[in-house]
């Protein structure tokens, strides 16, 4: 979706994220409070707020290419992409929460700011198995929905994991092939690979000729 730009504001229907012309000219942006920028860096703040949004599940992946990309942005804002990711994730109003608490310590905050998202990440999952308390009040004070968000993302992640699972078939007639609780071995099988809507039904079989599974793999729905 296209940034909408007007004379004295942008704003966009993927973020509730804005950026508004600044009393004596240049341009504020709600995701880095206390800065004024340029028109073009404005448009940039905004594009990255878009992209946070409509890329999350690229963004969850340390490899993703989207990452070059916000970091190629982000310098632009003289800051880098992790710290970007991080500040522009906040919604508006967890970002005010966050403006209101203590601030961090500035050897802390500079540490943060140069981190690679794979270090980022690392910290974040020592500091979860570690002080889960901390963790979880960090979560909750940036805002009453972030936690939810959290989570349906996650949900969302796995989702797409479990539908792009390889799938096993057989060999020998091409027919689907998995494991079953109480059977031994892999068994033919007639149905969807995927259980999404508990709807699914699949039925057990053996071949006309009673051959036993020759298990392979294939892409998920390729068949």
């Amino acid at each position: 979706m296209a940034i909408r730009i007007s004379g004295t504001e942008m704003t966009s229907d993927l973020t509730r994220h804005t950026a508004r012309a600044a009393d004596g000219g240049g341009w504020t942006v709600s995701w880095l409070p206390g800065r004024t920028l340029t028109h073009s860096q404005a448009v940039t703040a905004m594009t990255i707020a878009e992209a946070v949004v409509e890329h999350a599940g690229d963004l969850a992946d340390n490899g993703s290419a989207w990452w070059l990309h916000i970091d190629g942005l982000a310098a632009g804002l003289g800051i880098t992409g992790p710290c970007a990711v991080a500040e522009a994730s906040l919604s508006p109003e967890g970002r005010e929460s966050l403006d209101a608490a203590p601030a961090a310590d500035p050897e802390r905050s500079a540490m943060i700011g140069v981190m690679t998202p794979d270090e980022a990440m690392a910290l974040l999952a020592y500091v979860a198995g570690y002080a889960p308390a901390v963790f979880d009040a960090a979560v909750a004070d940036r805002s009453d929905t972030f936690a939810d968000e959290l989570a349906e993302r996650a949900d969302a992640r796995a989702e797409a994991e479990y539908m792009a699972d390889p799938e096993g078939y057989c060999l020998a007639c091409g027919e689907n092939v998995s494991h079953f609780i109480g059977y031994d071995g892999p068994r033919h099988f007639r149905g969807p690979h995927k259980l999404v809507t508990g709807s699914e039904r699949r039925e057990l079989f053996t071949p006309e000729d009673g051959h036993a599974p020759r298990v392979a793999w294939r892409e998920a729905g390729a068949r």
